[in-house]
């Protein structure tokens, strides 16, 4: 009897879903980035929360300034004056290396990204410099962008349910702010399966 209970157990935790919420708003001083996780059709909750991170560049180095300390499920060492510095040169060796890993690992990436499902991409963003002409092409290069970024997903198949993409030129003041929410979710079992096409590429080929 245990044993048959262990069973549903563990097949109801195989077919249910994990679903993905990524927030990002930047509206002056409310920019966050907020990622909210589902399991067990929402018996499991938690929360990450991050603010976003200003960044400047020179030619050595990428400074990011992280904004003032968010309040978050998960404890964060994130501080109002807290600021790092990355070396470019170092930068660009570890996306290199990146690059090789994900390459070695293509076939189980793809195999998850092919299996979510794509519920919601909803990326709304309103734009406004001292210039009109330079609001205008601003504005049209991030459409492209949005554009482009739903076209590549459908041509892979990877098509969410619900989509909204706009920008909007302001051409009356100097402003910037964006809004995102995208909802995904995949199952466990698809998890598990490229946990163990990892660990036999990892530790058996």
């Amino acid at each position: 009897m245990m044993l048959l209970i262990i069973l549903i157990i563990f097949a109801v935790i195989i077919i249910s879903p994990i679903t993905i919420n990524i927030k990002m708003l930047k509206d002056n001083n409310n920019d966050e980035v907020i990622i909210n996780f589902k399991l067990l059709y929402g018996i499991i909750k938690f929360k990450l929360e991050y603010p976003l991170i200003n960044i400047e560049v020179n030619k050595k180095n990428i400074n990011l300034k992280f904004k003032e300390e968010r309040k978050s499920k998960i404890k964060s060492n994130l501080s109002k004056d807290n600021k790092q510095s990355i070396n470019i040169d170092k930068l660009m060796s570890q996306l290199n290396s990146a690059k090789g890993i994900f390459n070695e690992y293509k076939d189980i990436l793809n195999y998850i990204l092919s299996r979510i499902n794509w519920k919601l991409l909803y990326w709304i963003s309103e734009i406004g410099t001292n210039n009109a002409a330079s609001t205008g092409l601003i504005t049209g290069l991030i459409s492209i962008i949005k554009s482009n970024l739903v076209v590549f997903m459908n041509n892979r198949n990877y098509e969410f349910e619900k989509v909204r993409m706009d920008t909007a030129p302001n051409f009356k003041k100097l402003v910037f702010r964006t809004k995102l929410n995208c909802i995904f979710s995949i199952k466990v079992g698809y998890i598990i399966i490229a946990g163990l096409k990892f660990l036999k590429l990892r530790f058996i080929s």
